[in-house]
């Protein structure tokens, strides 16, 4: 079987092929990145930290990326964070129940000069059952995604914080 020279080059041509294929149809079927334009609208994918109970939940697009974290402050009291890599114009968050029940949305506030940081304080902790929807404008553009709430509780099996 070693002996046929068929065999043999089939043997060394086939990877060779394999590979060249692989880099052939990634190179035909995949879109080239764009920028975000001024006035345009982008959707923002949620992470897998967000459907577990991690504690932390990151939307993002691309290198823009917006982390939320829901905690409370030493009074006691229920705080929507969040953080950005980019400074953001304005940012809004509504809690909804389900389709047809939501809030009105509520606008964060910015809590230093570079405008990466902004936090809502909420009257009540929210469900872990609610969706969270989000908006963000940065550089003209709108930024927009949904998530359950399913991260907001933070929970390990160790029994220690790792935050």
């Amino acid at each position: 079987m070693l002996s046929n020279k068929h065999f043999i080059t089939a043997m060394l041509v086939a990877p060779v092929l394999a590979i060249l294929g692989y880099f052939a149809v990634d190179f035909a079927v995949s879109e080239e990145p764009e920028t975000a334009r001024e006035g345009g609208q982008y959707k923002l994918a949620a992470a897998s930290n967000c459907r577990y109970e991690s504690g932390l939940c990151t939307l993002s697009n691309g290198n823009f990326e917006l982390r939320i974290q829901i905690s409370e402050n030493q009074a006691g009291d229920t705080v929507l964070h969040l953080k950005s890599e980019f400074p953001l114009e304005g940012v809004r968050a509504a809690w909804v129940q389900d389709d047809e029940n939501g809030e009105q949305p509520s606008a964060l506030s910015n809590l230093d000069d570079d405008r990466q940081q902004w936090t809502l304080p909420l009257n009540k902790a929210p469900s872990t059952d609610a969706e969270l929807r989000l908006v963000a404008k940065a550089q003209g553009a709108l930024y927009y995604g949904e998530t359950t709430t399913g991260f907001i509780e933070y929970q390990t099996s160790f029994g220690k914080d790792f935050r």
